[in-house]
């Protein structure tokens, strides 16, 4: 009895692997019996061939393969197509002779004639290969294959109803390649090609060595979050040797690059007496030892996860005990030259130090200190591994007691902070918390009311490197929780506003990380710029009671010296202020603003209706804030550069001038007018004897 069997089928799924069309041919001559010699003698044929793929996460195009000749007898050949892989195999052999076709009985033998991958990363067996597999027995010899810089060969494999034997070598490998057949997406990138060999026997325990090293090639880090560029580690020697010896295990390893520094490590694993064959047990005895010289932290910035960019030397002298399921370890840890820069958050810590012990999962700091500015931010108390864990939970943060002397925490031209204070500091799942109270030594914070238009994060303009956006306070890892004494040095610029603060607030992160604050903080000295003025105020308090950048205005802001005192009351919040006009006596809407924009009452306006139009327009356009003319001259020195009517002359275009003012005190004002269309030079200088 023969067979002739074909078969065809669209979108098949198994689980997560699936094919999106296969064809399937298979045929078995008739013969002249059913016992296991006639059987083998039989003309046998198997054609399969599939389109799109699934398996195990990655997708082939095509797969085509074939089967001809008796079970005697056979040649197979296999062709796989796909992404980074383009596959041709074929061998020969056939069923080793039986009595019955049980699965027990079952054996193959034969010799893989052709092996090779055209893809992406090309490999090829340059001589056949001896295979034999059955139920319980796979024996691999004289395996060679070449790569496009090297070989790996496989001198035998045997595996034997669990006791296994193999001897090999391999030089040339890059480890890249790993990475790219694993899927896995690797932090950093690297051009490392590897060489080794192993000889290596369970029988049932395990005996044997293990050799890797480095032959050339790098690894390079991407630190392009902080504008860094990519940073190569100089890779000059990477190492590592295992030894077994009946189910122990005495391992080292060593690298050394000329921008990292250098790493030594042991590792000892002491057998089990009750353990099973073949197996490093979790209670098994750990021993070992990690000393490390580390010249920079730069290579390493991938792995920290954050986008401040660190930098240091480090040393590590560490001890490891225990078993492999509880390692403890002990030692210490220095380090010099410490640095973060993150200038999305306006950070430049430099000139860094670390002395401190590790006993029991804990690292105690003996010291640290850091430089910011011409002060510097010290800290001590104890770090659990457990608090770098983001899923741990309990009592498992960092305890740091801080203290700082002028430091500077921020250098950023819109926020810029000194500062001096007590508090303690912790870590937990990635976020940093900050307590305690501070006193502000100097500060500058700048308020942008309408930031300029920039590209949103979704749009990627081809051929041009993509930007990265100011992190918002939001996105720090950071919650703060700080009674803060403003001192007597903090300025605050913003939406017209020049004034420094003086009061106590505290400012806090809220769960979704904003930024609080509460409490109350008066000016002093301040000016705020309206209907092209420069008002000093009279009174100003600024009253936080939720998000730090909208608090509830209180200001009275008059233009002095004059007979008529004029400005504006400010209410509402920073964010929506409400503006309305004021004066000292109180005088109609049209005299407060006559008197605020022209240092005048309405009955003498006849000759100035241009420069009120621009004073006028200079409000709309700058939206409360300082005129153009006005911006220009405080950069020249000045406090106002303006086009308009000349003093005490008629109306008109032929009778503008450019003005150039300065105040010299409370009581002496100069300005200096130029004609433009005629030799009408002027100089004012005004001085108030009294409010009278």
């Amino acid at each position: 009895l023969g067979f002739d069997l074909t078969g065809h089928a669209d979108r098949l799924q198994v689980g997560a692997n699936g094919v999106g069309s296969i064809d399937i041919s298979a045929s078995v001559a008739p013969g002249s019996g059913y016992g296991a010699p006639a059987l083998r003698t039989r003309s046998i044929g198997l054609d399969v061939r599939a389109a799109r793929v699934t398996w195990q996460e990655r997708t082939f195009d095509r797969v085509k393969a074939n089967v001809a000749g008796t079970l005697a007898q056979h040649t197979a050949t296999l062709a796989v197509a796909g992404e980074g892989v383009d596959i041709d195999a074929s061998a020969t052999g056939g069923l080793a002779p039986a009595t019955t076709f049980t699965p027990a009985a079952l054996a193959w033998s034969g010799t893989i004639t052709h092996l090779e991958n055209r893809g992406e990363y090309a490999v090829r067996l340059t001589t056949p290969a001896r295979l034999e597999a059955s139920r319980n027995h796979v024996a691999l010899t004289d395996v060679h294959v070449s790569l496009p810089e090297g070989a790996f060969d496989i001198a035998t494999f045997d595996w034997n109803q669990a006791r296994i034997t193999s001897r090999g070598s391999f030089a040339g490998v890059p480890v890249a390649a790993f990475a790219r057949f694993s899927s896995t997406d690797w932090p950093v990138r690297t051009t490392l090609v590897m060489a080794g060999d192993w000889n290596v026997v369970a029988n049932p325990r395990l005996n044997g060595t293990v050799n890797l090293r480095r032959e050339r090639g790098d690894v390079f880090a991407d630190a392009s979050t902080v504008n860094a560029g990519e940073l190569a580690f100089g890779l000059s020697e990477l190492r590592a040797t295992a030894t077994f010896t009946n189910d122990a295990l005495d391992a080292s390893a060593a690298m050394r690059a000329t921008r990292l520094g250098s790493v030594d490590a042991t590792l000892s694993l002491g057998r089990v007496d009750d353990a099973p064959p073949g197996r490093i047990t979790a209670d098994a005895p750990l021993k070992g030892a990690v000393r490390a010289e580390l010249a920079s932290l730069k290579p390493l910035q991938p792995l920290l996860g954050t986008t401040a960019l660190v930098d240091g030397m480090v040393r590590l002298d560490v001890a490891i005990a225990g078993t492999r399921a509880v390692p403890t370890a002990t030692g210490t840890l220095a380090a010099t030259r410490l640095t973060v820069d993150a200038p999305q958050y306006g950070l430049h810590w430099h000139d860094g130090s670390l002395s401190a012990r590790l006993e029991n999962e804990v690292l105690h700091v003996d010291q640290f200190t850091v430089t910011g500015g011409d002060g510097r931010f010290m800290a001590q108390g104890s770090v659990p591994f457990a608090a770098f864990r983001r899923a741990t939970t309990g009592q498992s943060s960092a305890h740091l007691d801080w203290h700082a002397e002028k430091f500077r925490a921020t250098n950023r031209p819109d926020l810029r902070l000194v500062a001096s204070g007590d508090g303690t500091v912790g870590f937990a799942r990635g976020r940093i918390g900050l307590k305690g109270s501070l006193r502000i030594n100097e500060g500058n914070i700048e308020y942008e009311r309408t930031p300029g238009a920039t590209l949103g994060d979704d749009v990627v303009v081809l051929g041009r490197p993509r930007t990265v956006a100011r992190t918002r306070t939001e996105d720090a890892p950071l919650d703060l929780d700080l009674e803060v004494d403003l001192g007597n040095r903090l300025t605050v610029a913003g939406s017209g506003l020049r004034t420094t603060l003086e009061g106590r607030a505290r400012i806090a992160t809220t769960s979704t990380g904003t930024l609080t604050a509460r409490g109350t903080l008066s000016t002093v000295r301040g000016t705020y710029a309206a209907f092209g003025q420069q008002l000093a105020i009279e009174r100003g308090r600024f009253i936080f009671d939720g998000p730090i950048d909208n608090p509830t205005l209180d200001v009275v802001a008059l233009r002095k010296n004059l007979p008529v005192e004029a400005g504006v009351e400010i209410t509402g919040s920073a964010r929506l202020p409400q503006i309305r006009l004021t004066s000292n006596p109180p005088l109609p809407e049209g005299e407060k603003l006559s008197w605020l924009v022209l240092g005048q009452g309405l009955e003498r306006t006849s000759g100035t209706e241009t420069a009120a139009l621009q004073a006028a327009a200079a409000t709309l356009f700058s939206r409360n804030g300082p005129s153009f003319g006005t911006t220009l001259a405080q950069r020249i020195g000045l406090d106002d550069l303006s086009l308009r009517g000349a003093s005490g002359g008629r109306s008109g275009l032929d009778n503008q001038v450019v003005a150039f003012s300065k105040r010299l005190s409370d009581r002496l004002y100069v300005i200096f007018e130029a004609g433009l269309s005629a030799a009408n030079n002027v100089l004012r200088i005004e001085y108030a004897l009294t409010k009278s």
